[in-house]
């Protein structure tokens, strides 16, 4: 109750605050009311509002005989039978927000609500007015007694039936996704009641009594089935109503993720850059050599981290040593992680491109582990920029053109200059026929919400990353160059579309 009274009444009033209000509440109406109707004894005088005693102390006599009553109270079956749709909705809501608030989603399930809420509703209403009763004789105890009553509720049921399944099923599919990038305890409960809560209803509604088969339904347990479902929706979608508050808070925390990496960089990376500041005051007329300095000791750190991780050895592993042979062009080759992921028997050169020379030492190391030294020519270091292709041929094949077989980026086209001429001219002069340009980049998201997010922390992230830009579309310029005779682009498995490092991977042949 505590957080209740915190995130909902002490809040400004939203759709979500009047859906989970009439979610939490109205199934203990509905509930005294379908006990009243089904359990209250004959009288000559009956009181409609019995059940809501405890909640108005108003008592209003609306009826002068049973079978007065039991017409009066179709108006209360009406209701019953149609505000559970308000836990429809509710699921609904929390499949839209699951889903990152796409158009096409929310375009579906609108269209799912037209198609099978309006319908179940209409349906029941013409249901209840089909009932006809009489005054139950003694001792059945009961005020409504039902002698005739249509059988087309059936098909709301149908309808709901179908509307549920399609919410579970794009529901589940998000789960996967979710579930394999984390297991807070939140999330695997949101998808755990959602499941539980969808096969227990789904009985519900299939089977009503002992009498009756699946898909048909009694209409005398009708109210007292639905209170029960509703109190069930009542607890399941508290969760939903949670998550949907929660949701904003998970895109919030992605918008604001690069905050974070920056407290990181500087906790690593800030106090070695000071110390050989002061140890040499003349690199504070080269801020140039200071963002090589810094990016240094913090890409040591983080590439350590992402090679650890299983998940990213196994892309890479995918992506580059399947595919790489020949002699090897790697730019922005950092501290040379990449020739751990060479096929030696395929790969005759690693050429390491990196203008930033604090990090050769490492690339030595790493390289010369993996098979390559420059002693027997196999390895070559470069200092010079991606952009720089006349010298990248002088260097590596002693002027002659096209002499690289496979072109590496991972993690570098964000920091390059002039990146669609410095590609289109890799591949033009460089990269020889039958060639293959391999790429995993993060890069420019398609979402406009993500990509906003990219377009703010750039200009901030480019002074702490020496360079790097969150805002760029690689991928798509890569794709634009001409020459190429197969093009194959895919995405990071299971990677959030809210991640402001949307990474795409891509294998190029050229022709």
């Amino acid at each position: 109750m505590d957080k209740e009274i915190e995130y909902v009444w002490n809040t400004p009033w939203s759709f979500g605050t009047v859906l989970y209000l009439l979610n939490r509440y109205l199934p203990f109406i509905d509930a005294f009311i379908a006990v009243r109707m089904f359990t209250a004894d004959n009288s000559p005088e009956v009181t409609i509002i019995f059940a809501l005693r405890a909640f108005f102390s108003l008592i209003i006599r609306l009826a002068k005989s049973a079978t007065q009553y039991c017409h009066v109270s179709n108006p209360l079956l009406e209701s019953q039978a149609a505000v559970p749709n308000v836990t429809q909705v509710v699921l609904m809501v929390r499949t839209y927000a699951i889903w990152g608030r796409k158009r096409s989603i929310l375009g579906g399930l609108v269209t799912l609500a037209l198609c099978t809420l309006v319908p179940a509703i209409v349906i029941c209403y013409f249901e209840v007015h089909s009932w006809k009763y009489v005054t139950a004789p003694p001792p059945a105890g009961t005020i409504c007694f039902a002698t005739g009553v249509s059988k087309i509720i059936f098909l709301a049921y149908v309808f709901l039936i179908c509307c549920e399944t399609c919410i579970v099923v794009l529901t589940m599919i998000k789960g996967v996704q979710h579930l394999r990038q984390t297991r807070s305890s939140w999330i695997v409960k949101m998808y755990k009641d959602g499941l539980l809560f969808y096969f227990y209803n789904l009985s519900m509604r299939l089977v009503c009594g002992e009498k009756y088969l699946v898909l048909i339904y009694f209409s005398q347990c009708a109210p007292l089935s639905t209170s029960s479902s509703r109190l069930l929706h009542r607890s399941a979608t508290k969760t939903s109503l949670d998550c949907v508050r929660i949701l904003p808070i998970m895109r919030f925390r992605a918008a604001i993720a690069p905050i974070f990496e920056i407290q990181g960089a500087i906790r690593i990376a800030l106090w070695p850059t000071m110390v050989a500041l002061w140890h040499n005051p003349a690199l504070w007329l080269a801020p140039s050599t200071i963002s090589q300095l810094f990016m240094a000791h913090v890409w040591g750190a983080l590439s350590r981290g992402y090679d650890a991780d299983p998940a990213t050895q196994d892309l890479k592993r995918k992506l580059i040593y399947d595919n790489a042979h020949g002699a090897v062009l790697d730019l922005g080759a950092g501290y040379g992680y990449t020739a751990k992921y060479l096929d030696r028997s395929k790969v005759t050169t690693y050429i390491a491109l990196e203008p930033n020379t604090l990090m050769h030492p490492a690339i030595r190391a790493i390289a010369g582990a993996a098979g390559f030294t420059e002693k027997d020519g196999t390895l070559l270091i470069l200092a010079c920029g991606a952009e720089d292709t006349t010298v990248i041929q002088q260097l590596a094949s002693v002027g002659q053109p096209h002499c690289i077989d496979t072109i590496i980026s991972v993690l570098t086209l964000c920091t390059i200059p002039r990146p669609e001429a410095t590609m289109q001219a890799l591949v033009r002069d460089v990269l020889r026929s039958g060639g293959m340009l391999l790429f995993y980049e993060h890069v420019l998201s398609p979402r406009a919400d993500v990509a906003r997010a990219q377009q703010f922390w750039t200009p901030m992230w480019r002074v702490f990353f020496d360079g790097c830009r969150l805002n760029r579309p690689s991928h798509l310029w890569v794709e634009r160059i001409s020459g190429w005779d197969k093009k194959e682009v895919w995405g990071k498995e299971g990677e959030s579309e809210e991640n402001v490092w949307w990474h795409r991977l891509g294998k190029f042949l050229k022709a």
